[in-house]
């Protein structure tokens, strides 16, 4: 039986690449290859002169030479809200960490090192305060693009007790239709940049958005 080459650039998981079955033949890197499954490498067309799909394991493609490869006929593909629940988790994590002070606070245990009983005591009872850091809760998060990251990041907001102000210049309706009723929509970024005192930024990397906040 004949078998398709793929070449699979970047690691991905065996839940995706079991899709393709027996009739494929999947490489690291296959110069004869038909199709490319990646991440975020970059990819030059003129390696893979056989190639008629790629396809993007995540929603941007500023990686891939779109406008190139239709000109020659190859199909690209992504695969947007497949990591959403993912990058949403991490954003509110990081955001966690600032707000919190853990970075310093991490740093403050290790010069601990030493120190023990009473000295120990009255040198965190001196200091930790530094450290206390603020909630979420009450704060503004503004959210640049409601696609489907965007949209559970505003509702994840919601359920954290932030009030919530998204913007998205090309809002697509479906995604649109996620969001919680308690998050409010601004007609414009500066309107959202006005009033935030957290800003996520949830948008395609392209020559529109490069340097949107800035």
């Amino acid at each position: 039986m004949t078998t398709c080459p793929i070449a699979i650039l970047n690691a991905v998981s065996s839940e995706g690449l079991d899709i393709f079955g027996e009739k494929y033949q999947l490489h690291a890197d296959a110069k004869d290859a038909i199709g490319l499954v990646l991440r975020s490498s970059p990819v030059d067309l003129d390696e893979f002169p056989n190639l008629v799909a790629i396809a993007r394991a995540g929603a941007g493609v500023n990686n891939i030479p779109v406008d190139e490869a239709s000109e020659r006929g190859i199909c690209v593909f992504n695969t947007p809200g497949a990591n959403a629940n993912a990058v949403v988790e991490l954003v509110f994590t990081m955001l966690g960490i600032s707000l919190r002070n853990l970075h310093q606070g991490m740093d403050f245990c290790e010069g601990l090192s030493g120190l023990a009983g009473d000295a120990l005591n009255k040198e965190v009872e001196a200091r930790k305060k530094m450290f206390k850091g603020s909630e979420m809760s009450g704060k503004t998060l503004g959210v640049i693009g409601l696609g489907q990251i965007g949209v559970r990041a505003a509702n994840m907001g919601i359920y954290h007790n932030m009030r919530v102000i998204g913007y998205d210049p090309y809002p697509v309706m479906d995604n649109i239709h996620g969001l919680l009723p308690e998050v409010e929509l601004a007609q414009a970024r500066r309107e959202l940049l006005a009033q935030a005192d957290v800003v996520f930024l949830h948008v395609p990397l392209n020559k529109n958005t490069r340097e949107l906040v800035n």
